[in-house]
């Protein structure tokens, strides 16, 4: 039996799409691959299933319905907002961590210029120097007489 779609007697209509105007064709014999396609039959009868076309309908429109649910919305919205959440994070991380990396370079210079302060204070402090700022804007000498220890009894 050669089941074809939109054969002569079954209606365009019946299988719920628009009407298209095709001429009838003829199975190529020389193809031994392609086998005409068999509608599904009934394992008792061996006659062709045929579902009618309000069924077919239904089932399409349960399909669409069943992916266009408020359920799957809600959970696609949800998922939206998960995600965006953790795009906003991610920004915010790195905004973060871009902020931390200058506070650490500015801290890093706040140490070298008290490293560097510490130094010239050190250098100003040392005896040689207070010696001779002593003798050169008050006139003090170093004494070179050893001082005297006094011992008590």
């Amino acid at each position: 039996m050669n089941a074809r779609i939109f054969d002569e007697h079954i209606s365009k209509a019946d299988y719920g799409v628009g009407v298209v105007e095709k001429t009838a064709t003829k199975a190529i014999p020389s193809a031994a691959f392609v086998e005409p396609i068999q509608p599904p039959t009934d394992a008792n009868a061996g006659t062709p299933i045929e579902k009618p076309k309000k069924k077919l309908r239904d089932e399409a429109h349960e399909k669409i319905e069943s992916i266009l649910n408020t359920r799957t919305f809600i959970v696609i919205a949800g998922a939206t907002l998960l995600l965006g959440l953790y795009i906003y994070n991610v920004i915010s991380i790195n905004r973060l961590a871009g902020e931390t990396e200058a506070l650490r370079q500015k801290i890093d210079e706040a140490k070298s210029l008290n490293v560097e302060i510490e130094s010239e204070l050190k250098s100003l402090e040392r005896s040689e120097r207070v010696g001779r700022e002593a003798f050169e804007k008050l006139g003090l000498r170093i004494s070179t007489v050893p001082p005297i220890e006094l011992k008590s009894k």
